[in-house]
């Protein structure tokens, strides 16, 4: 089949003939391969970048123990749209089409499945990300109100 390989089927109905006489087929280039290049750096930092977020979230939780409710709310709100956009990502080209079906997700896959995985990190590292945070606000809170010093305080001398 002439559409089962990279390029288009004209350039590979060209290189078919060119063979057939004789002639060495023209080399061409896989586009698809320059895109996922850069989806896997893109996919790499941003498991890289999430991961440091939840890890940190103690220390940044910490420094936010003072902050007013809005103002915490505020600071959340970035990591629902990392959330947000790794739900979106994958649905990009459909959208750019116009149509969403059950199966575009089984082109999708085929098609583009770094693209997937991006839009996986970006969902589950964001919601990791976003639950540390608001269980590490908790648990500071919760620590200040019982009295007990945070694990960013020193202790004070027995």
């Amino acid at each position: 089949m002439l559409t089962n390989g990279v390029g288009s089927p004209g350039e590979l109905a060209q290189n078919l003939i060119s063979e057939s006489e004789g002639v060495p087929p023209k080399p061409y280039g896989n586009p698809p391969g320059v895109a996922n290049s850069i989806l896997s750096v893109l996919a790499a930092v941003a498991l890289l970048l999430l991961l440091v977020t939840t890890l940190r979230a103690p220390r940044w939780a910490a420094g936010r123990r003072s902050a007013p409710t809005p103002r915490l709310l505020l600071r959340l709100f970035p990591l629902t749209l990392v959330i947000v956009a790794g739900l979106v990502i994958p649905l990009t080209p459909a959208l750019l089409r116009g149509s969403v079906n059950w199966q575009y997700w089984v082109i999708d896959l085929w098609l583009f499945p770094l693209l997937d995985l991006l839009g996986a990190v970006l969902v589950l590292g964001g919601i990791s990300a976003l639950v540390s945070r608001i269980v590490a606000l908790q648990r500071g809170h919760v620590l200040l109100r019982r009295g007990r010093q945070g694990p960013s305080q020193p202790a004070e001398p027995v």
